[in-house]
């Protein structure tokens, strides 16, 4: 259809056949950027070529998702940047408050945490002046992440618990937030030392992904991020054997839908798992692999954490202070960010701690 010229005929078909499947589903992420990319006539500095400018909207949106799960985060929100005027000209304030939150997502892991809250701020006044409670919550429980980045535990369990709270009232064939919100603050938990209650939340997390008639909006990435999840707080409660295997299920399933925004992460778990069993010659292989996405994808916040990693392993493994001191001040100044208050506050002390140590 499209190389006929009936573009608008092939963003319908696209839509009702092959998004939910290809996208959802299998996570062939690269295919869906080819076929939407043959509809940017004009460039993806530009609208594509749709006579609907809803279509243009929805368009701009898929793509930008797509290329955020492929790890070009920095692309995404550039094409979401075009998508938000065109709702804006058309009344749309639902689609501007999806896209507002959606472009927050990919500032945010990029380190542009005062950027990402204005404009998740910005959504949940839209959600609430429509109002669209359910897409609020969604806003929420983003501005949560960005939260606990920056250190503001109580404020990000709040938004949270309101969140869930939200979802819960939906049945989790209609929608995968139910279990994205409780990996959520499973992530929280542990970040606070509270690892039983992370247990509990990652593995409801888990459960409600794998149903077999779960919402078509979750699938592979959500059993993904959950494994992964499970594994972080079973490493951190000491439960060695689950660690591993939720690991290990997590980085396999992550390498077939070619999930590049969670790999890092779970590489580096499994590089601590590693180090805790004295494994250094993986842990020290596992955390270099981490790196290299982290660099290729320009992800500040994950770039953080596997650099502490780094300059400790060098400090204690091989001796090596101007090593370690190399990948503590880089560590630092990923997690500057902003500058503070929209800082990574747990890296950037741990970097500080560390530069002071050397």
């Amino acid at each position: 259809m499209v190389r006929a010229g009936n573009l608008d005929e092939g963003v319908r078909l696209f839509y009702d056949r092959i998004n939910k499947p290809t996208y959802y589903q299998f996570g062939a992420y690269q295919l869906d950027i080819e076929l939407l990319r043959a509809l940017f006539l004009d460039g993806e500095d530009k609208p594509p070529r749709l006579k609907n400018e809803t279509w243009q909207g929805w368009t701009l949106n898929q793509l930008a998702n797509t290329y955020g799960q492929t790890g070009q985060p920095r692309l995404a929100a550039d094409v979401l940047t075009i998508a938000i005027p065109i709702a804006e000209k058309l009344g749309e304030k639902g689609n501007v408050a999806t896209g507002l939150a959606n472009v927050a997502i990919h500032q945010f892991i990029t380190g542009s945490l005062s950027a990402a809250e204005n404009n998740l701020c910005q959504s949940i006044d839209l959600c609430r002046e429509i109002p669209d409670e359910f897409v609020e919550a969604i806003a929420c429980k983003e501005l949560a992440r960005v939260l606990l980045y920056r250190g503001e535990w109580q404020e990000t369990e709040q938004k949270l618990i309101t969140s869930q709270q939200v979802f819960d009232k939906y049945d989790a064939t209609k929608t995968n937030s139910i279990s994205v919100v409780r990996a959520y603050r499973a992530q929280l938990l542990i970040s606070i030392g509270r690892f039983d209650e992370a247990l509990k939340f990652a593995d409801e997390s888990l459960n409600v992904a794998i149903i077999p008639n779960r919402s078509v909006y979750g699938g592979e990435r959500d059993i993904i991020r959950a494994h992964w999840i499970l594994g972080s707080a079973y490493r951190m409660n000491n439960e060695m054997t689950r660690a591993e295997e939720n690991l290990a299920k997590a980085l396999n399933l992550c390498r077939q839908i070619n999930m590049v925004d969670h790999e890092a992460d779970i590489l580096l778990d499994i590089a601590r798992l590693r180090y805790a069993q004295n494994d250094f010659k993986d842990a020290q292989e596992k955390a270099e692999e981490a790196l290299i996405i982290t660099e290729r994808s320009g992800y500040v916040l994950q770039g953080a954490d596997v650099n502490l990693f780094l300059a400790q392993y060098a400090l204690e493994q091989e001796k090596d202070k101007a090593k370690a001191k190399q990948y503590a001040e880089e560590a630092k100044k990923l997690a500057t960010c902003d500058g503070p208050p929209y800082y990574y506050k747990v890296a950037y002390e741990e970097a500080e701690r560390l530069l002071e140590k050397l």
